[in-house]
Formats: structure tokens, sequence, C-alpha cells
């Protein structure tokens, strides 16, 4: 009743005669209850009953002259009844009306006696079609064939069923031969085929397993002791369920047991000697399990800062604070050592990696073969060199002539603010770079440096 007064209200002016001939035409190709492009529909369905009159009335059981009622509809409704977009979901939900829109857009008098078969054929075997869930797989094979350009449509030209479903096998092998092979066109002449000889199969499942995988198998993480025995272990079984293939070819659940492996045999349990067994106290010694755990962090942090937040390493906005002291011009004196010698100590170790008892050695050497570490200028460009001591002893191979003879030392290019922060263009040759007397001295000067810079 609410569809027959939805019905009524698109057509004001339908008579009660063909409302429920109507009524039963719109439910029979699944049209929605909103009526979204029915203009469309009747339109397309309108035009093929004029010239397939009889066969439009032996599938839709009204006559297409019925049809032309939606010519004078309530103009609130036209818009939505004149869309021609399909709604999301139509093409699962509503095949038929999906198709009926889609063959409208193509207005092919050939695509109309095709899909005039197509539908007589799937009503009249409706209920067959639904209860083995072919009706959407069906209807996209016809819609999805029609519409592809590779797709050879004649062979749906007939009106027995069966001839067609006869020329779509032989057109689908022949499109097995076709190099490279149309897989997707074959899916829907396949669908098709079905279709037309109401064929279908249940799908059978079951596993395939391999020769070599037959048999059961065992765990490789467990080990059960074999029944039977006191010292004898084997993997623990693996207690597949056989499948039906194979309980039907005669297999039995007690054949399905691999070759036994016994993979631990544990010695007779001999006691040791109470002089030769550990001391129960010192292994259960709390204290010296806490002396070890607090040694090994202690090593552990010493060589390992994996963190970016641990207390040796120094942050970004630290550093940042640092080297801005670093640059301050200060003339007093630390331990007696004065401040700007430390600055530059801080700084050389810091970018050069390298200890104080070498800074200390550092000078200002005339060029790079010169003797001893130093720091050249080599045409306006300043240069740190350092001798190089291998790391291995060197064999007999050292006298092949084949090698390739290194320098004893290497040279690296100094920035132009080292240049500018430690002042070399004022040192003489032979003179040390920094003038320092004491390595603990000037450790511990350091040390009250950055203790002051912490407050």
């Amino acid at each position: 009743m609410e569809s027959e007064y939805a019905l009524k209200n698109l057509v004001p002016k339908l008579d009660d005669h063909n409302v429920a001939q109507i009524d039963n035409f719109l439910e029979k190709i699944e049209c929605p209850e909103s009526f979204r492009g029915l203009y469309h529909v009747v339109s397309y369905l309108e035009n093929i009953s004029t010239n397939h009159h009889e066969k439009f009335k032996e599938i839709f059981g009204i006559k297409g002259e019925v049809l032309g009622c939606f010519a004078d509809i309530n103009p609130d409704k036209w818009k939505i009844f004149s869309l021609d977009r399909l709604a999301k979901g139509w093409m699962s939900e509503r095949p038929i009306y999906a198709l009926i829109i889609t063959l409208s857009k193509l207005d092919n008098d050939f695509f109309n006696k095709a899909a005039l078969t197509f539908l007589k054929h799937f009503f009249s075997n409706e209920a067959k079609i639904k209860n083995v869930g072919r009706e959407e797989v069906s209807v996209r094979a016809f819609r999805l064939f029609v519409t592809d350009r590779n797709a050879d449509q004649s062979i749906l030209d007939g009106d027995n069923s069966l001839l067609i479903a006869e020329q779509l096998q032989h057109y689908r092998h022949k499109l097995k031969g076709d190099k490279p092979r149309n897989h997707t066109l074959e899916g829907y002449v396949r669908d098709l085929e079905h279709f037309y000889r109401l064929d279908w199969k249940p799908k059978l499942n079951f596993q395939r397993i391999h020769k070599t995988k037959l048999r059961g198998s065992y765990w490789r993480n467990k080990v059960d002791r074999i029944e039977g025995s006191e010292d004898l272990y084997t993997f623990t079984l693996i207690n597949k369920q056989i499948n039906q293939f194979h309980v039907e070819g005669g297999l039995d659940s007690s054949e399905d047991y691999p070759s036994l492996t016994i993979v631990r045999h544990l010695p007779e349990n001999k006691v040791k000697p109470k002089h030769e067994r550990p001391d129960i106290s010192i292994i259960r010694d709390s204290h010296k399990d806490k002396s070890r755990k607090l040694a090994i962090q202690k090593e552990v942090k010493k060589s390992h800062n994996l963190t970016a937040c641990s207390s040796n390493i120094l942050q970004p906005h630290e550093l940042f604070y640092l080297t801005e002291s670093l640059l301050q011009q200060r003339k007093k004196d630390i331990l007696k050592t004065p401040v700007n010698v430390l600055q530059r100590v801080i700084f050389l170790t810091l970018f050069l990696g390298v200890d104080i008892d070498l800074i200390k050695t550092l000078k200002r050497i005339e060029r790079k073969d010169s003797e001893g570490n130093g720091i050249f200028c080599d045409t306006d460009n300043w240069h740190l060199k350092f001798n190089i001591s291998p790391t291995v002893k060197m064999g007999k191979h050292r006298t092949n002539s084949r090698l390739l003879k290194t320098k004893p030392y290497t040279t690296i290019l100094l920035p132009d603010f080292f240049v500018t922060f430690l002042n070399l263009k004022d040192l003489a040759i032979g003179e040390k770079l920094l003038p320092l007397k004491g390595s603990t001295a000037v450790k511990d000067a350091i040390k009250q440096y950055l203790k002051t810079l912490n407050r």
C-alpha cells in the first residue's frame, strides 16, 4: 500500500486500474522507492516496446503504452526522477535496474534485442538464479560484455538461450588462442555461458597437500618423553586433522605418523662429591649479586651512551652555551693559567678530538714535510699536520714492490674561524700554538672553568 501511495504521489493522474500493474512492473525491475532515474528507464523501455511489442509484454507483463502515464508527473519529483547517475550499491543491490539505465545510454537496437533475450531468460529462471546467488554475477557479466570494445557482441544475437550458450563457448575457446590472452573478457564470456545454460556448480574447497607433507610432522621447539622409556625424548607430534580428500582415499589417522627421531638422551644422574659441589651461600649471596649488577651497569654506562638524554652527553643547548662562552674575551687567570688559553684548549679538544698532551706539542712549522706535528700555511690556506703511526706490525709483505707507498703523515685543511680564533697569523715558525706548562695544571684549571660555567 505504501508503494501505491508513493506511485500516486509521483503520477497524480494515474487511474486505479493501472496502479497495480505498474506497481508490479516497478517491483520486477527493482525500482528504488525514491524513483531515482526512472525517467530514463521508462523512456528506454517504452522505445523498445514499439519494435518488440509482444516480447516486451511477455517479459514485463504490461503493454508499452501503459508507460506513457509517466509523461505527466509531479513537478516536485522531477529532479530525482530524471537523474541518470547510478546510486552507490545499485550494481549489487539492484542489478537489473542498473543494467537498464546503462543500456539506455547506449541506444542501440542490436543491444536492445540482446537485452530482451537476456531479461526473458533471467525472469523465466529468476528463482533458480537467485537460489545459487548468481544474479549479480550474471548481470554484471552481460553489462560489461556489451560495453567492452574488444568483445564480439554479435554472438548474443538470437532468441534461443542454448544456441547463444554454444556460441559463447566457441568464442571462449577462440579467446584462449589470442596472444596476449584477455582473461577479463574470458571471465565475462564464461559467466554468460553458465547463465544461459543454468549449469552452475557449487565450489569445492579442499586443501592440496604435497606428497612430502602428506604425513604428520613434529614441532621443532617442543620435546616430549617417549612413553615406556625413562630418558629418551623426541619432538612433539603436531596433531593435524586429515582432510576429507585423503580420508576418502583410505588414509587412516594411525598411519599419519612420520619416522621417530630421538633428539635427547639424558645421561645418568651421578651425584658429585661434596667438595666438588659449589657452596650455596656463595651462589645465593645477594650482596655479591647486587655488586655484580652495579659493576655491569657502570661499565655499560661508560662505554655506551645510547640515548640523547644521557647525562654523559652534552645537550644541544649546553653545547651552544659552551661555544658562546669560549668566544668571549677574558683577561683574568684561573690557577695561574690565562682564561683565553683554557678556552683555546677546550676548543681544540672538542673540534679536533685530541688530548692535552698532543696540544702541547703543536707548533707552527714551515711546510708539511717538516719534522713533528704542527700547523703550516700553504698559499693562504692553513693545514694541520699529524704523523701517522701503524696500528699493526708490518710483515714480510712490506717489501712487495706492488704495494702503494703512503706518506707517514696526513694533513687537514683548517676552516677560517680556526685561523681567526687561534690567531695563527701571529705565530712565528717554530713557536708553539699554546704556552702550556703541565697537563695536570691545565686539566685542573679547565675543571674549575667548567664548574664556574655550570653555576
